[in-house]
């Protein structure tokens, strides 16, 4: 307990302190973070780790280890100090630096969002799961080989079952286990939607119920079972426009800062995406369906309204 309160203090000091530091400081601050982040940026990796959030993380996002223990160990005893003589006031620092952090980064998510709301919901590129023309869109963004990815992927086509109206805008961001696998799969996977769509529900779902990483063996059963032409899915698979495809997702991920996946957004009847948080089970997401089917946009109200008049 003393080591998580310790960590939420020391969260919101170095918080307080970046807010009110000296230019000077900022400065060597700025040069330091910048050289370290080339320094990652040169040895980063595409491969994955589970953070215990429900995400599977990219190593480049994956927290580094604390190099300067002394500074560490400097601050715990002025947040101890800090604690001893005046709780009161220490504990509504905390919740001060907490609340101004939780609105600075749904503030960079709302631009994030909006800046890229055209290439999330671009259909072209990506696969639909559910009613293509359904009035509730959800956008995901999730790597095959993800196993929280896949969990969650079953989960929506069991909700659009019992949803008709939802349709489902996935991306395949491809970095589990160095990301040539994920890759790969992605592409095949992209290459039998693109052939047929009619014939992907199945063919996803069965790829959803294996429980070990598809070798090329089963991967190409899966695609024959499913009654695609596996030599042409082949070609497409292969070519380089499939491959920039998949570059082109990990850009987009990059672009909005993804702490990992799966990442699942619901469009909102006025145009916004927002993030779902993760840990919703089944019904959960279902009465998010249902909730936002019901809803009507002001602008289609307006719109009633001048008809009617």
């Amino acid at each position: 307990m003393q080591k998580l309160f310790l960590t939420t203090a020391l969260a919101a000091l170095f918080t307080l302190a970046a807010c009110d530091s000296k230019p000077a400081a900022k400065k060597e601050e700025a040069k330091a973070t910048s050289s370290e982040s080339k320094a990652a940026d040169s040895k980063a990796t595409e491969t994955s780790a589970k953070d215990g959030s429900g995400l599977e993380t990219p190593k480049e996002l994956q927290a580094e280890t604390v190099k300067n223990q002394g500074m560490v160990e400097d601050v715990e005893r002025i947040v101890m100090n800090m604690v001893k003589r005046d709780p009161q006031k220490f504990m509504e620092t905390i919740q001060m630096a907490a609340q101004f952090q939780q609105a600075k980064q749904e503030l960079e998510i709302r631009n994030l969002l909006d800046t890229n709301k055209d290439k999330l919901t671009k259909e072209d590129d990506a696969i639909v799961l559910g009613n293509s023309k359904g009035n509730v869109t959800f956008v995901l963004v999730a790597d095959p080989l993800c196993s929280n990815c896949r969990t969650l992927e079953a989960i929506l086509h069991n909700v659009i079952k019992k949803n008709p109206s939802l349709k489902v805008i996935m991306h395949q961001w491809a970095f589990v286990d160095g990301g040539e696998q994920s890759s790969r799969v992605a592409r095949y996977l992209s290459a039998a939607y693109k052939a047929d769509a009619q014939k992907f529900g199945n063919l996803h779902k069965a790829f959803l119920m294996l429980q070990e990483m598809p070798n090329d063996e089963k991967l190409n059963g899966l695609i024959k079972g499913a009654g695609y032409d596996l030599d042409k899915i082949k070609a497409d698979a292969e070519s380089d426009a499939a491959k920039a495809k998949i570059e082109s997702v990990r850009t987009l991920a990059k672009e909005l800062k993804l702490p990992g996946a799966p990442v699942l957004m619901a469009m909102t009847p006025d145009g916004q995406l927002g993030i779902i948080p993760m840990g919703g089970n089944e019904d959960d997401i279902s009465k998010i369906v249902s909730q936002l089917a019901k809803e009507e946009s002001p602008s289609k109200s307006g719109k009633k309204a001048k008809e009617a008049a």
